[in-house]
């Protein structure tokens, strides 16, 4: 029959067609010929790409073992000579970091949509509010924001991944309720009465509960629940007695851990790169230095790995892959990658031995797997000569058992008219050109290495002088070795004048020591911009320049120069972040998501915000208020009061210069640069 005409029954009526559903975007399938080849080209480059880099990687050790105090043993120029770690990498960097995580989230939101078309613009006000509240109160954003200002600052590069995240587990929830006479005399009518008070509003039972036990208290469910998108499912109830009368329902149903979209600061070791590329996306006309491909080193278990099979995410999964999943081994103490031998490293610098029982054992399938997450570009149908156009995909390849388990185009999971890699990327000092950058610890390895060298001399000099050294006669009563004086103990010898000497040394003074040591505090300094001003002191000799407070905050600004900059560098992957948050919620945003907005709404509205997708959705950029000002707070309350002076007065009211609302604004931020806003 052909399509949009309905059959008639033998009645004459027309009868409504059944619909044709597709409920799931199938996966690219490839033949086993195919897919050999793409694990082979995966995991190859993977290896190729690892081992070019690899000096790099030693000197990155080196450095992480200096900023953390991790030194090794040291014999020269003699035994048990001093070894000294000088804390001077870790104070500096920190001190950068908590300018600039007080910086980032001074202002809530962090940043501000701007729409990019006039239609959109109402749509803002909800961005913002959405975006916060995915970034800080289900992404944990704090804390990962601060480990993304951490990369930052330590290695100069900072890499988040963001992905949509649905995690749907079964649970036991348990409930208290209050003592029931009922459930004893009528179990038949008062245990369904409490089930629906158990269950939310959202869940609709279909169909009547059923007693599953001859008891009656113990019950099964079939639920549409809207909290997992309206998935029907079985539920089981278990009612229990407690000794003081209380009762216990034990709910055994599948429940929506997280549906929203995530950001995880990735380890640099993590993300694999072609050399000579400058940065994370693909490369094109407007970005000529993109990365051909990247490669995320990801960690999975096998329940995991089961877990999406069965759920339909890996669907390239078969029984013979999985099969040889579960003969392979975690990756734990393998040399595997080059983000295992680096947590090696750490583990014995820690003083910790992680220990995997190998075998099919319970224990080993605790411990995770390691996987390959494939950006690149390939050709999906090839011609007679092996040509065609290609595609932006992603491919997820297991490593030690080298299987294809997902394939999808990049647009599909991460939209957009501009396929874009969901990498957000900041860089401290960047290298035109070139993927790694200049981190604050690399500019001050050279200043811990002569700082280390000079208190290691210094102490070195005064162990020399204190433990004096000298010569004795080979013939005397003393046997012909070295001997070390140690305090309150005598040696017998014939003539005590003459068969020892004790040697001096000369009346040389390690001044030098302490010269060199003020010159490389001051190029430390300058590196880190860093002075007494920043520290709360005031410089020797200076305190005329900072009698008044518009010197001081006039001072303050002149040290923060580059640190505007560097603020500014990061704000630009903080913003990639935002902006792959956006594109997720126009594909993935479940309908009528329902929040509590920051801040105190205004009179007349609730505090709590409900959107969908279509009132969220158009093209955005996002821009950011922050400054260093934030920073401090006298200096911030200090320019307030100047503006309130100038602004709030009955000229500038007359001419609209401000608003009521603004000056609001200016009175509120003053009393929170105060700490006054309890």
């Amino acid at each position: 029959m052909p399509d949009g005409v309905l059959p008639i029954n033998s009645q004459g009526v027309t009868e409504a067609r059944t619909p044709y559903v597709r409920t799931k975007k199938a996966s690219l399938s490839f033949t086993p010929e195919q897919e050999e080849e793409i694990v082979t080209f995966v995991l190859d480059r993977f290896k190729a790409d690892e081992d070019e880099r690899s000096d790099w990687m030693e000197q990155r050790k080196e450095q992480i073992a200096k900023t953390m105090g991790w030194l090794p043993n040291k014999n020269y120029p003699f035994e048990n000579s001093s070894n000294i770690w000088p804390p001077v990498i870790a104070a500096s960097c920190y001190r950068v970091i908590s300018t600039l995580h007080n910086a980032v989230l001074g202002n809530r939101p962090v940043v501000q949509s701007k729409a990019e078309q006039k239609r959109n613009e109402e749509n803002q006000p909800r961005i913002d509010q959405l975006l916060d509240h995915q970034v800080f109160e289900e992404s944990f954003g704090e804390t990962r924001l601060d480990d993304f200002i951490d990369h930052f600052v330590f290695d100069g590069l900072a890499i988040a991944h963001t992905a949509w995240v649905k995690d749907r587990r079964t649970i036991i929830d348990v409930h208290v309720l209050p003592p029931n006479a009922e459930v004893a005399t009528l179990p038949e009518t008062a245990f369904p009465q409490l089930i629906k008070q158990l269950l939310g509003s959202d869940k609709t039972i279909v169909g009547i509960p059923k007693a599953t036990s001859k008891e009656q208290w113990s019950w099964a469910v079939e639920l549409d629940d809207a909290s997992i998108g309206g998935t029907k499912h079985d539920v089981k109830i278990e009612f229990y007695q407690r000794d003081d009368g209380f009762l216990e329902a034990h709910i055994e149903r599948k429940m929506t851990i997280h549906d929203g979209p995530v950001f995880n600061v990735e380890e640099l070791e993590n993300i694999v790169v072609p050399a000579r590329c400058s940065n994370l996306q693909p490369p094109g006309p407007a970005n000529p230095n993109g990365a051909p491909y990247v490669n995320r080193l990801f960690m999975v278990r096998n329940d995991e790995i089961w877990q999406r099979w069965k759920d339909g995410r890996y669907d390239l999964m078969n029984d013979e892959k999985w099969a040889a999943i579960k003969q392979s081994g975690p990756a734990l103490n393998t040399n595997s990658s080059q983000a295992e031998q680096k947590a090696q490293e750490q583990d014995y610098h820690e003083g910790t031995a992680p220990q995997v029982p190998r075998g099919t054992t319970a224990e080993e399938r605790f411990y995770p797997l390691e996987g390959v997450e494939h950006y690149g570009r390939w050709v999906i149908n090839k011609n007679e000569e092996g040509d065609g156009e290609e595609f932006d995909v992603i491919f997820w390849v297991l490593k030690d058992s080298k299987k294809l388990v997902r394939a999808r185009f990049l647009t599909e999971i991460y939209p957009g008219n501009t396929p874009m890699r969901p990498f957000a990327e900041a860089r401290f000092i960047p290298i035109p050109n070139r993927f790694y950058a200049i981190g604050l610890r690399r500019l001050l390895e050279p200043i811990y290495d002569l700082t280390k060298t000079c208190l290691d001399s210094n102490q070195d000099w005064g162990t020399i002088r204190n433990q004096p050294w000298g010569l004795y006669r080979a013939s005397s009563g003393i046997l012909p070795e070295v001997i070390r004086a140690q305090p309150g103990e005598f040696y017998p010898v014939d003539d005590v004048n003459n068969d020892m000497k004790i040697m001096t040394w000369g009346n040389e003074t390690n001044a030098w020591i302490f010269n060199t040591l003020a010159l490389v505090q001051q190029m430390g300094e300058k590196l880190a911009m860093e002075s007494d001003v920043n520290y709360g002191r005031v410089p020797a000799g200076k305190a005329s320049a900072l009698r008044t407070v518009g010197t001081t905050v006039a001072l303050l600004q002149q040290g923060d120069v580059r640190s505007e900059q560097i603020l500014r560098r990061l704000f630009h992957g903080i913003v990639q972040i935002y902006a792959s948050f956006h594109r997720l919620n126009q594909r993935w945003l479940p309908n009528e998501k329902e929040f509590r907005m920051i801040g105190m709404p205004k009179e007349g509205e609730s505090a709590y915000l409900k959107v969908t997708p279509q009132t969220i959705g158009g093209e955005v950029g996002f821009t950011f208020k922050a400054t260093m000002l934030n920073t401090n707070r006298q200096a911030l309350s200090q320019a307030l009061v100047e503006t309130i002076g100038i602004t709030v007065s009955p000229l500038a009211l007359q001419l609209g210069i401000v608003t009521p609302d603004e000056v609001y604004r200016m009175f509120r931020d003053l009393e929170k640069s105060r700490d006054l806003d309890y």
